[in-house]
């Protein structure tokens, strides 16, 4: 158990290297939804932001709960140079939930390593 902890470090630094490397000032825009494309319960807002002197326009492709976004509402998104459909956005669950879950984990699977090591021991 103590392998499947030391891998989730190792994850959880590699995760936080990638993520840090996105979510910089540069990587930073201001985006406006354009229209919602709507699909029974759930709506996928399509954004607009400036890249220089370029237009683009993005979809996500995470679908939200009806009446998340409207038409005119700005988000702030870290979107990846090279790969334009990384995107995160600019909130607690995008950026730190995440980590938080692995490191609970992480944290749990090291606390019973040690329960079941102390288990082992006899006097």
């Amino acid at each position: 158990m103590l392998v499947f902890a030391a891998l989730c470090i190792v994850g959880l630094v590699a995760l936080y290297l990638d993520h840090s490397r996105l979510v910089r000032e540069e990587n930073k825009f201001t985006a406006m939804v354009v229209r919602i494309e709507k699909d029974e319960e759930k709506e996928s807002p399509v954004f607009e932001y400036q890249k220089g002197t370029t237009t683009v326009e993005f979809k996500t492709s995470r679908s939200f709960t009806a009446g998340t976004y409207h038409v005119g509402d700005t988000v702030v998104l870290f979107i990846d140079p090279e790969k334009n459909s990384n995107v995160v956005f600019d909130t607690f669950s995008d950026r730190w939930l995440g980590f938080l879950f692995m490191i609970a984990f992480t944290a749990m699977l090291i606390f019973l390593s040690f329960l079941l090591l102390k288990g082992r021991r006899t006097f």
